[in-house]
Parts: structure tokens; C-alpha cells; sequence
């Protein structure tokens, strides 16, 4: 039996710090594997596909800051068992917008959904 010393070829990070400011750092090493704590107060639209533009070897995304993930932690299927549609759809546009639907939205996806419930009784 013996040993070898094994060197990793890329380090592993973790980055804690706005989407914002991870874009605009400059000189960083693209190829480490990368877990990002991002500090945004809501989730970031598509931010797992861009930040692996930057950083291929992206492994992860936490948003320990924002409201939703401190007090739901994921929504439940349980929860979301007993919701309508409508509810399902407002919960995950306040994530991601930081605000609820106003009436005109609530409006529109009422008749969205009453269209596709229709459309679906009638195959």
C-alpha cells in the first residue's frame, strides 16, 4: 500500500454577493466549480444559465436573503394541493417579481385558465 498526493485541477468556491456584482467582477477563474450564495432579496430570472456562461462549472444557487427561501423554503405539495391554479401561478410570480399580480393580471389569468379548463373538457 502507498499514497499519492492528488492535486485537484480546479478549486471549489463559494460566492457570496449580488448577481449584479458576480457579472461585473473582472479577473476571476472561470474553470473553478463554483456554488453562488446570491444576496439578491428575490430570485434572479434565468440566473443558473447565465451565470454558466461565465462559469461552466457552476454547481449550485441559494438566495439566502430573499424572503422566500427564509420562510417557505420550496412551496409544499400540500400547499399546493388545496390552491387553485390562479394561487399557484400569483405564489410563483410574487417570487420572482417581488409583487403580487394586480387586477388586470388576476383578470387575464382567470379567463387563461378557464380557456384551458374548457379546451380540456371538451377533449
Amino acid at each position: 500500500v502507498y499514497t499519492v498526493d492528488l492535486k485537484p485541477l480546479h478549486d471549489v468556491v463559494v460566492m457570496k454577493d449580488t448577481f449584479a456584482n458576480i457579472l461585473q467582477r473582472k479577473n476571476t477563474k472561470n474553470d473553478d466549480y463554483v456554488y453562488f450564495q446570491l444576496q439578491d432579496e428575490r430570485m434572479v430570472f434565468d440566473a443558473m444559465n447565465t451565470l454558466r456562461l461565465r462559469y461552466p462549472n457552476i454547481l449550485g444557487i441559494s438566495y439566502p436573503n430573499s424572503a422566500y427561501e427564509q420562510s417557505e423554503q420550496g412551496i409544499s405539495y400540500t400547499k399546493q394541493k388545496s390552491q387553485t391554479p390562479q394561487e399557484i401561478f400569483g405564489d410563483f410570480f410574487a417570487q420572482y417579481t417581488g409583487h403580487g399580480l394586480d387586477d388586470t393580471q388576476e383578470k387575464i389569468l382567470d379567463e387563461l385558465v378557464t380557456k384551458i379548463w374548457k379546451e380540456g373538457d371538451e377533449e
